[in-house]
């Protein structure tokens, strides 16, 4: 990657964004467990958002909150999540799916599906009743399955595959549903270290090119600033701090929301904070 690519890869854009997602005042509880308090964030057509925290920080609780989700566990007891600025609960859950598609931590079919036929799913928001998927659901399809570098597997079923290249399936599925918001929850558990790196360039560029919206959890804080325009840092529930890398990614912060002691360093090509237990 030469100067002109670094540069590009981890240049801000200044420019003005529209508001494509809004919570306001989002409290939670499972229970009498508060595991969402004061919740306020705004994201943006054409961004890149990474949430990070440790294990149990409301994470996942977020995105399926912000998803519109129904989790009869779950008591939304305050807050609204405005979905192109209308109320997410009055809007029919088919045409969500027309807006956000979500990729949960975990998945796993019943069935021994086709590979291709998995990804065709993500053309379900756009099936007209009984006439099923057309020439060109299916063309997306191929599509999303090339830029996940597995077209080759589309005749294959799934329990067939590898973890990772599972994993690649529902990423393409995701895509396959060609939504300007993408909601990703540790996508890469299973991934090798280069197929991460290359789907994290995929959905980089996707922002750039479509003006999508990303929100992905990572668990590898390092990934995070590298890739991320805008880091959100939980603790408990809580807001620790969000804002670009340089005012998320320090040593206050971290080693709050960790209770880690943190070593640092520059990182030698993307020159953004880096970081190692001690």
């Amino acid at each position: 990657m030469d100067n002109s690519e670094k540069s590009a890869f981890i240049e801000k854009s200044t420019s003005c964004k529209k508001t494509i997602l809004t919570l306001e005042n989002i409290q939670a509880f499972y229970g009498e467990k508060n595991v969402l308090q004061d919740i306020n964030l705004k994201f943006t057509e054409k961004s890149f958002t990474c949430l990070i925290g440790p294990n149990g920080s409301g994470k996942s609780t977020l995105l399926n909150v912000l998803c519109g989700i129904n989790n009869p566990s779950l008591d939304i007891t305050n807050g609204k999540v405005f979905l192109k600025s209308q109320d997410i609960k009055k809007i029919q859950k088919k045409e969500i799916a027309k807006i956000i598609s979500f990729l949960p931590q975990s998945e796993m079919y019943s069935w021994n599906h086709l590979v291709l036929d998995v990804v065709m799913m993500g053309r379900f928001p756009y099936s007209k009743g009984f006439f099923g998927y057309t020439k060109e659901d299916t063309e997306i399809a191929e599509k999303a399955l090339d830029e996940c570098d597995i077209l080759h597997l589309k005749d294959r079923y799934i329990f067939e595959l590898s973890g990772g290249e599972y994993q690649q399936v529902l990423i393409a599925r995701s895509l396959c549903q060609e939504t300007k918001i993408l909601v990703l929850d540790e996508p890469f558990t299973h991934l090798d270290i280069s197929k991460q790196h290359k789907l994290l360039l995929l959905l980089k560029k996707l922002v750039a090119e479509k003006n999508l919206c990303v929100i992905i959890t990572l668990h590898e804080v390092n990934q995070a600033a590298i890739y991320g325009e805008n880091l959100i840092l939980l603790k408990e529930g809580k807001i620790l701090s969000t804002g670009d890398v340089k005012t998320v990614f320090t040593k206050e912060n971290l080693e709050t929301a960790y209770e880690t002691d943190f070593g640092f360093f520059q990182h030698p090509e993307f020159f953004v904070p880096q970081v190692f237990p001690r």
